[in-house]
């Protein structure tokens, strides 16, 4: 049966062929380095077209005509009943047409094109199905799709389309396309550094750069020659050394940065081939349908393909690929000292192979590793002879080198020393111009987010929108610019909102004193003929011009002054035996010198609220004796006692009024005295003389109030003071 579809488990100890068996797909589970079969497994009536290993565990997705399929492999043995291998199968989904399908590095999720859409899935239950990106309008139905390493940066192509579609999907942003070609783009990858390899229908490579938009492209000198339809493409080693494939024929083509094709495959379909991910291994299925594995000499590491497992949380696949590394890596750092003809014979095969790509700093680690093992030996000397006649090549890549570290002083400090006469200056001097750049842009970028640090939004935007002049592809500066210009409107409403409402404070706090104007000036005046008021101090005078914005202190004094009056007022009453008539008139006199010095421009309020704090606490102090029985008095003597009460006991001064005061102004009065001499007020006091003091003087104003409110009781009133 025809193989239609590969996949290498992420620890390159497995691999899983897909074999078309009619209208179903026959799938093996295989060992790699034995090909010995371990358990046979049905897709049925979903012919694969595309096979795929999650990174940090076993999960297969398979991509078929009618199906996308998830299938937990894990713990798939060769004792497996094959009757239960089909309860592996843990998800599933119908599609009108196959899949691209890929799974996160960064996230555990599978991806998958789905007409112009891109979804994905959670690798574990529960599978809710969600969108990363759906087609704008005149959109064509997705041909692929590729993340970065960061997952920051999505490239699709679209089915017929010459262009690489770039944007942000996380934050729903498109950037700038990419027109590295002519053809249809069928397949590419990322590299590290914003570098993306993309392939056309035409067997046309492009190395780009998605932040300059810049490309290179190898010259091919087999381009007549080439038959076919490009339909995937794989990465070996780095941009290197590459793998694509061609449909009508079927074919696999390896080849080097420079366009020179190493091997041409015949494969029995264009998906009868796959990569391992470090790129140690290639396995195709011929068009007799034999199934071949190869190894390649130069590949990633095993010590970075471990970092790379580490670094994603692939912990469990790490320990697997490490048991399973053959003794004899092909890598310089894997190698095996126990055998040195061996590995004597992969190092300068690994030497030819770097030679020819012109891997001058791989090439140089490696002749000085044979030369360790044997100092004699001519390919390792003649290929250090030609290393430092081509001096400047070997410059030139350490340098870019350093550049990719952002080493970015040194890298120009070896660019330097290329001669003018050197072909290669003018590749130095670019370089450095753009190391210069890059240097410049760093700086800008450490800047603008100094700036937003420190709150200048609007400068840190001046400069990154400079920035972005000069480099439009700028991703960082983007996001700086886009954080920038958002925190700063918001920051602005902000400030808005706090002003507002400061200015609504201000004038709510103006109208209440302007609706207690009366009640806050009523402490200033009093009647002229209660023993102590503020009407009676010659040095008060509220008619004169007073500050706009009284200070707290000299409220506090006011405050309090009013209150020392009217205690003074209520201890003047309560002396019925006038035990302490001298000590009152001496409080009244010092009341009003401290009120005429308030008078003063200079005066300090703080030191006269304290004396007038001394007064009252002296005044709260003094004991009373109890009010004297009454004596037994005749009739006629009652009744001149009492008119000499109310002459004494005038109600209009006890309210503070003049006797032409309407009924408004007579109750407003009413409600501001009974406020001050209200029983509940005094309750807490200490002294009980000054409890019955106010109790009888709001007995005295309740008397007051309800003779003068009613027009009657007033005119009779009114009668007696005639």
């Amino acid at each position: 049966d025809p193989v239609t579809a590969i996949a290498f488990t992420a620890d390159e100890a497995l691999v899983v062929l897909a074999l078309e068996e009619g209208e179903d797909s026959l799938l093996e589970l295989r060992e790699v380095n034995s090909g010995k079969v371990i358990q046979r497994f049905r897709s049925p009536d979903n012919p694969a077209t595309e096979l795929v290993f999650d990174f940090r565990q076993r999960l297969l997705a398979l991509s078929g005509l009618k199906r996308i399929e998830l299938w937990d492999l894990e713990s798939v043995e060769t004792e497996t009943d094959p009757s239960m291998i089909s309860q592996s199968r843990i998800w599933q989904k119908e599609v009108k047409s196959p899949a691209k399908m890929k799974f996160s590095h960064k996230t555990a999720k599978l991806r998958w094109t789905e007409g112009m859409e891109l979804k994905e899935i959670p690798i574990r239950p529960p599978f809710i199905e969600a969108e990363v990106w759906t087609g704008l309008e005149g959109s064509k139905e997705l041909e692929n799709f590729q993340f970065d390493a960061a997952e920051k940066i999505l490239a699709l192509t679209e089915k017929g389309n010459t262009q690489i579609r770039l944007l942000q999907p996380w934050q729903n942003q498109v950037l700038p396309k990419l027109d590295y070609h002519h053809f249809p783009v069928v397949d590419m990858f990322f590299l590290e550094k914003d570098q993306l390899i993309s392939l056309d229908r035409e067997q046309n490579l492009a190395w780009g750069n998605i932040k300059t938009r810049i490309k290179s492209s190898p010259r091919r000198k087999d381009v007549d020659s080439l038959e076919g339809q490009a339909q995937k493409l794989f990465q070996i080693y780095k941009d290197q050394v590459l793998l694509y494939t061609t449909s009508n024929p079927d074919r696999a083509r390896i080849l080097e940065r420079n366009g020179k094709v190493y091997h041409t495959l015949s494969l029995s379909s264009s998906g009868a081939v796959k990569v391992s991910p470090t790129g140690r291994y290639v396995m195709t299925a011929d068009e007799d349908n034999r199934v071949q594995l190869f190894q390649s000499v130069l590949h990633q590491s095993s010590e970075d393909y471990l970092k790379k497992l580490n670094h994603y949380g692939a912990e469990e696949t790490a320990r697997r690929f490490q048991n399973q590394l053959p003794e004899n890596s092909v890598s310089s750092k894997d190698i095996s000292w126990k055998d040195e003809n061996k590995t004597l014979k992969i190092l300068e095969e690994s030497l030819k192979v770097a030679e020819t790509t012109q891997q001058w700093l791989e090439a140089e680690s490696l002749a000085k590793e044979i030369l360790i093992l044997d100092p004699k030996n001519s390919q390792a000397k003649a290929t250090l002879k030609r290393l430092k006649d081509n001096q400047d090549g070997l410059i030139l890549e350490k340098g870019i080198k350093l550049l990719e570290e952002k080493q970015y002083a040194e890298a120009i400090s070896l660019f330097k020393k290329i001669s003018q006469d050197s072909p290669m200056h003018p590749d130095a001097r670019n370089l450095i111009a753009s190391a210069d750049r890059d240097v410049q842009t760093a700086l800008s970028l450490k800047n603008a987010e100094e700036q937003i640090r420190i709150g200048n939004w609007e400068g840190a935007s001046i400069i990154l929108q400079q920035i972005l002049e000069n480099d439009p592809a700028n991703i960082r500066a983007k996001q700086l610019l886009e954080d920038a210009e958002s925190t700063y409107f918001w920051s602005r409403i902000e400030n808005t909102f706090y002003l507002v409402l400061i200015i609504l404070l201000a004038s709510a706090g103006l109208w209440w004193l302007y609706r207690k104007r009366q009640q806050l000036g009523s402490v200033f005046f009093n009647n002229n003929e209660e023993p102590v008021s503020l009407k009676t101090f010659p040095n008060v005078n509220l008619k004169e011009e007073t500050p706009d914005t009284p200070s707290p202190d000299e409220n506090r004094f006011t405050e309090t002054l009013s209150k020392t009056s009217e205690f003074l007022n209520l201890a003047k009453k309560r002396d019925f035996s006038g035990e302490h008539a001298t000590r009152l008139m001496d409080f009244e006199a010092e009341i009003k010198i401290i009120s005429g010095k308030a008078h003063e421009p200079d005066a300090d309020f703080k030191r006269l609220n304290t004396q007038l704090m001394v007064l009252m606490q002296t005044l709260r102090g003094l004991k009373f004796k109890g009010r004297p029985q009454q004596q037994k008095q005749k009739s006629g003597n009652k009744k001149k006692e009492s008119k000499a009460d109310q002459q004494k006991e005038n109600y209009y001064q006890l309210l503070g009024v003049k006797p032409s005061a309407s009924e408004s102004e007579i109750r407003k009065a009413y409600h501001q005295k009974i406020k001050e001499y209200h029983p509940d007020k005094h309750q807490t006091t200490e002294f009980e003389w000054v409890r019955e003091q106010a109790a009888s003087m709001s007995q005295d104003l309740t008397k007051a109030y309800e003779t003068l409110s009613d027009r009657s009781s007033r005119e009779r009133y009114d009668a007696t003071l005639i």
